[in-house]
């Protein structure tokens, strides 16, 4: 397939997702609830398994994290060298979403919701949660194209950063555990020795 041709297969592809003229009243109020709130679930569980789990769950949570900071970091560079309007920077679509007129490939939401997603799958003590985390990843590309800021192209381009970046943090899994974790455990020990000490959270 020639550039044009996925080009053109992009900009197809878009306008069938896309909300449209006159998009429903309850899918769009969904799709910007989705594309805006639904990755600070993220945070969330990384907190709460954090606090309520142990070393295990808390290396898996550690080298998580590592991996979507290098995809975002990958995300960064390739829209710095190559700008890609968005859709409505093109006059293509419509727009339902206020954004900044930056790079629209690759989409860092998705490169977060996909690498978290990606990641938990290959560690068994969290591989359901990946599979949830993954399901949430694709109903954010949908409603990122629905409210008309991203291409389809932009979601798979994230996906294979995320992957990119979950495989070449993998041999390093066992060295971020030996040395990073021990680390981080003795900061959050020392931070939070009350609510330990009280059982709220695990130590």
């Amino acid at each position: 397939m020639s550039l044009s041709e996925l080009s053109q297969w992009n900009i197809t592809l878009f306008t069938l997702l896309n909300a449209g003229v006159n998009p429903s009243g309850w899918a769009l109020a969904l799709a910007k609830f989705i594309a805006l709130y639904v990755v600070y679930v993220i945070p969330a569980s990384f907190i709460l398994i954090w606090l309520k789990g142990h070393s295990v769950q808390r290396s898996a949570l550690l080298f998580n994290a590592m991996a979507t900071c290098l995809a975002l970091l990958m995300s960064f560079f390739i829209g710095l060298a190559w700008y890609y309007p968005r859709p409505f920077v093109a006059g293509i679509g419509y727009t339902y979403l206020s954004h900044v007129p930056d790079s629209s490939f690759p989409s860092d939401h998705m490169a977060v919701m996909w690498t978290v997603g990606w990641a938990f799958l290959w560690q068994r003590p969290l591989r359901k949660l990946g599979l949830l985390f993954l399901v949430f990843a694709i109903s954010v590309a949908w409603s990122r194209i629905y409210v008309g800021v991203h291409y389809p192209l932009d979601m798979l381009g994230a996906m294979v950063l995320a992957i990119l970046s979950v495989s070449l943090l993998k041999p390093f899994h066992l060295w971020i555990e030996r040395n990073l974790l021990p680390w981080t455990e003795k900061i959050y020990r020392k931070v939070f020795s009350l609510p330990i000490q009280t059982g709220w959270v695990n130590e």
